[in-house]
C-alpha cells in the first residue's frame, strides 16, 4: 500500500495541468487587454501618446534647431546655447529621454500591430486603420 502510494503521487500531480493555467484577473496585460474596437483605439491612442513631451515637445525642437544658425540663448537663456553640445554631462539625459521615447512608440504600434488583428468584433476598416497607424508609428520612430 505505502509504494502504490508513492507510484500514485506522481501520476496525480502530472495530471493537474489545466488546473494551473489561470487568467490574471487583477491587472490588464497584453493578453486580456485587446477585446473590443475601443481596447484597438485606445491602443493606437497610447502609441501616439509616447511621441508626448519628451519626442515632440520642446526638447527635440531644440536639439534640431540648435545645430543650425536658427537659435542661439542670449541673457537668461544662456542654457539653451549649452544644449548646443549635445553630449555634454549636462544633457545627455534628454538625449536618452528622446530615444527612450521613440523606443517606447516602437513598442507600442508593434503591440497594436500584433495585437489588433485577433479582436473579432471590429469592423474590417476600423481594424486596417488602426494597423495603418500603428504601422506609420513605427516607421516615424
Amino acid at each position: 500500500m505505502k509504494k502504490l502510494i508513492y507510484i500514485m503521487i506522481p501520476i496525480f500531480l502530472l495530471s493537474c495541468e489545466g488546473m494551473l493555467d489561470e487568467v490574471p484577473e487583477d491587472f490588464v496585460s497584453r493578453a486580456n487587454y485587446y477585446q473590443n474596437e475601443s481596447d484597438a483605439q485606445g491602443a493606437i491612442n497610447g502609441a501616439y501618446n509616447s511621441f508626448g513631451p519628451d519626442f515632440l515637445g520642446i526638447t527635440h525642437y531644440l536639439m534640431v534647431e540648435l545645430h543650425g544658425d536658427f537659435l542661439n540663448g542670449r541673457g537668461s537663456q544662456q542654457p539653451i546655447s549649452v544644449m548646443d553640445q549635445v553630449l555634454n554631462a549636462q544633457n545627455i539625459g534628454r538625449v536618452a529621454s528622446n530615444w527612450s521615447a521613440l523606443y517606447r512608440a516602437i513598442n507600442r504600434a508593434n503591440a497594436v500591430i500584433d495585437n489588433v488583428s485577433g479582436i473579432e468584433n471590429i469592423d474590417a476598416a476600423t481594424r486596417s486603420r488602426i494597423v495603418a497607424e500603428a504601422h506609420f508609428l513605427r516607421a516615424l520612430s
